[in-house]
């Protein structure tokens, strides 16, 4: 395996030591578009938000700080998931945050049930981008906010 297919397969599922080091780098990385993320969903007071992609879990311990909101998230890396939980443990504690392992294609929530979606560069790694899509909109409400940053190659 190449170095350069290494940080790939880190940064799609993130494991290990390695993992660790990759979601710090992508927090450095995305923070221009987790700063955009922030004014859309702070002002989203009493919504029900979720994240694909959360990654080690900074983001949403930052925004649920923010404003009175129940946080969700889905990521495909077990090691994120208990790395975020212990990373929001308040917001687990009190049911603010709910975190899970699983993939982006198959979203464990019901129909109708999420204000405002948001995901920050992970749509490079979804393995049917059609399918999340459809899973994002029959699970959104009637007023609904999709939020889709990535960065693109020069």
């Amino acid at each position: 395996m190449s170095i350069k297919e290494y940080i790939g397969g880190q940064c799609g599922n993130p494991e290990g030591l390695g993992g660790i080091a990759c979601a710090k780098f992508m927090n450095f990385f995305n923070a221009e578009h987790y700063r955009a993320v922030k004014k859309f969903v702070c002002k989203l007071d009493g919504a029900r938000i979720l994240d694909i992609g959360f990654g080690n879990g900074v983001t949403i311990k930052k925004l649920s700080k923010n404003i009175n909101a129940k946080f969700y998230g889905v990521d495909i890396s077990a090691d994120m998931v208990e790395k975020a939980k212990r990373e929001n443990r308040d917001g687990v504690n009190t049911n603010k945050v709910i975190l899970q392992q699983g993939k982006a294609e198959e979203l464990p929530y019901n129909d109708d049930f999420f204000d405002t979606v948001y995901t920050v560069n992970t749509i490079y790694f979804w393995e049917d981008t059609a399918k999340v899509l459809d899973e994002v909109s029959s699970q959104r409400r009637r007023q609904f906010y999709l939020h889709i940053l990535y960065k693109g190659l020069p």
